[in-house]
């Protein structure tokens, strides 16, 4: 029976952030202190992604780096020193400290998904005069090569829209933690 009433409870919790959409004026000027960070390995495995993702971005006109542990031949690369590559976390930690500015508000992605429109500089400029710190864009998942994938990125939408927006749109804190990807800081 109290496992029964606390599950009932955590699902309308989750409904209360699913149905909690954020709303920005459409008035809201777009942040223009950002740069969407894509952080890769560079491996000739996720190139196809990779060149896919950074042809989104240049389509949408926005600014980016692409932090990889090899050299590329895509503009804008910066390569993460050998002490400092190995894992995500390391390259973003490495960027952070060496390039990182106070004042711009950094997007980072990962090699694989890129912004369907330039929407989210209107929520960045809204949360941010509202001293927002951080958030997680929503990852709307599209199909790739692996099936795998596929369903995890669904597993994660449904997340950013029922656990991660009932606690960074309602609660307004992350007590489930935030996701790397589409981290906005």
């Amino acid at each position: 029976m109290v496992l029964n009433v606390a599950g009932g409870a955590y699902l309308l919790l989750l409904a209360i952030g699913a149905f909690k959409r954020p709303h920005v004026p459409p008035d809201v000027s777009p942040a223009d202190n950002y740069l969407a960070v894509v952080v890769t390995v560079g491996t000739e495995m996720v190139l196809p992604a990779l060149r896919e993702t950074v042809a989104q971005l240049r389509r949408l006109r926005l600014r980016y780096v692409v932090v990889s542990s090899r050299p590329l031949d895509t503009p804008n690369v910066l390569v993460v020193s050998r002490d400092q590559d190995g894992t995500k976390y390391k390259a973003v930690r490495w960027f952070a400290l060496s390039h990182a500015r106070p004042d711009t508000w950094y997007i980072f992605l990962d090699d694989d998904s890129y912004p369907l429109d330039t929407k989210f500089l209107q929520d960045i400029a809204y949360y941010g005069a509202r001293c927002y710190a951080a958030g997680n864009g929503v990852i709307v998942p599209r199909p790739g090569r692996s099936a795998l994938a596929y369903a995890l990125d669904w597993i994660r939408y449904f997340d950013d829209l029922t656990r991660f927006r009932l606690a960074l749109e309602v609660l307004r804190r992350p007590i489930f933690g935030m996701h790397g990807e589409l981290l906005i800081i």
